[in-house]
């Protein structure tokens, strides 16, 4: 409920403006009587974090002042750099509405000596009573408001016990939770025990909570190397030649090379192009009707114009773009997985949650640009997804820009061994 949209995403540049985005959603709650996007599941409360602006505060509650609104409403922002820079400045326009002089002197400065401190005296003017009423009313409001301010300067991030970057909301969470039962009753002459915060109080980490790496695991790379090195062994069984196995092996060295820099992406297209190359290869070395080894034939040299003969790649790859496109639309990640089986595990938590948060999707995706270098091939891709958003209904389209890398297979087919 108190999760900024760079939190849902998995933004690794988001900061502490991740704080101010949930002290604007505790504001929002303790003004209106409920939170930005109330009564939705965990799923699409997280998706109109991302998509949609909460209803304007001052609607909910119109006697509420315009500047205050309006503070509230820019610590909800989407993008973060829209935000207050600090909680500093947070505090300086709070005090700013609770003072006259932009916080320099106090809101009620009226003397009250020699005034009874039970009753107004009988003769006291109207205006007067108004005034000193007024006054304790803004000081209450300034108390009420520095005090959310000293919550969002103490208050941190709760450890995470899973790995994954902690999300603890501002607002503490005592006041929803029931008081736990003393387990034992204290004797007089027992020292009182010492005091523990409430169990949904956390103290700020002397270190920022840990980042989710945007790269893909190692452990996927080295998948993706060892199903590689199955299909040589696999290409070698059927009784491909040192020199057949020349090209894959100097993907798997780039691959390697690639892996060594922590450049995990383009390795993984490297081992997974190298995979192509040998499992076309046991393609085609499949043994066909066996002849007599008593009569070998002489195998004639292949003609030097195979590579010649092979044909345009262009509509072959066209073909492999409409299938990725086809698989998005299909909003699946297994079809999308059978069209690119390098996929990587960020790639798929990434469509799986743009799926879980859209309906009819359409992708419509052109080559902008194909360079060929033999048995690799490299594409740009350019287009857009238009889709139903989930949480609000509206039609809503994004450009698409995808980088897409083939390789040809011994028939003359293209495989998609990687995407970005």
């Amino acid at each position: 409920a108190y999760m900024a949209p760079e939190q849902a995403v998995g933004d690794a540049s988001m900061d502490f403006r991740v704080d101010i985005y949930a002290f604007g959603v505790m504001a929002y709650e303790m003004l209106s009587g409920r939170a930005p996007f109330q009564g939705r599941s965990a799923q699409a409360t997280l998706a109109a974090h991302v998509t949609e602006m909460p209803e304007p505060v001052q609607r909910l509650r119109p006697s509420m002042p315009a500047a205050l609104a309006a503070l509230v409403m820019r610590c909800l922002e989407k993008h973060a750099a829209d935000r207050p820079a600090s909680a500093a400045d947070v505090l300086h326009a709070l005090d700013s509405m609770a003072t006259p002089v932009s916080g320099s002197t106090p809101t009620l400065a009226t003397p009250l000596a020699g005034r009874s401190s039970d009753a107004m005296p009988a003769g006291a003017p109207p205006t007067t009573m108004r005034t000193v009423l007024l006054g304790l009313v803004v000081a209450g409001g300034a108390a009420l408001l520095l005090l959310m301010l000293v919550l969002l300067l103490r208050q941190g991030r709760a450890p995470s016990n899973s790995g994954q970057p902690a999300v603890t909301p501002l607002l503490d969470s005592s006041v929803r939770e029931p008081r736990r039962a003393p387990t034992a009753a204290v004797s007089d002459s027992a020292p009182p025990p010492a005091a523990e915060p409430p169990a949904s109080r956390v103290q700020r980490q002397a270190s920022p909570a840990p980042v989710v790496r945007t790269s893909p695991d190692t452990a996927i790379t080295l998948q993706l190397r060892a199903a590689a090195l199955d299909a040589r062994d696999g290409s070698r069984a059927a009784g491909a030649t040192p020199a057949q196995l020349a090209a894959g092996d100097t993907l798997l060295k780039g691959g390697d090379s690639l892996r060594g820099a922590r450049r995990y992406t383009e390795a993984g297209m490297a081992y997974s192009a190298a995979r192509a190359v040998w499992a076309g290869i046991v393609i085609r070395q499949a043994p066909s009707t066996p002849t007599t080894p008593a009569q070998p034939q002489v195998q004639a040299p292949p003609p030097a114009p195979v590579v010649a003969q092979r044909q345009d790649p262009r509509p072959a790859i066209q073909r492999r773009v409409r299938d990725y496109a086809s698989a998005i639309e299909s909003e699946s990640t297994d079809r999308i997985r059978q069209v690119y089986p390098g996929l990587t595990a960020q790639q798929e938590r990434n469509w799986r949650q743009f799926f879980e948060a859209v309906n009819d999707v359409e992708a419509t995706l052109a080559i902008s640009s194909l360079t060929v270098r033999g048995d690799s091939a490299d594409a740009t891709l350019t287009g857009q997804y238009a889709y139903q958003n989930g949480t609000t209904g509206r039609a809503e389209r994004q450009p698409a820009t995808v980088s897409m890398r083939l390789a040809r297979t011994a028939d003359d087919e293209w495989v998609v061994v990687g995407i970005r």
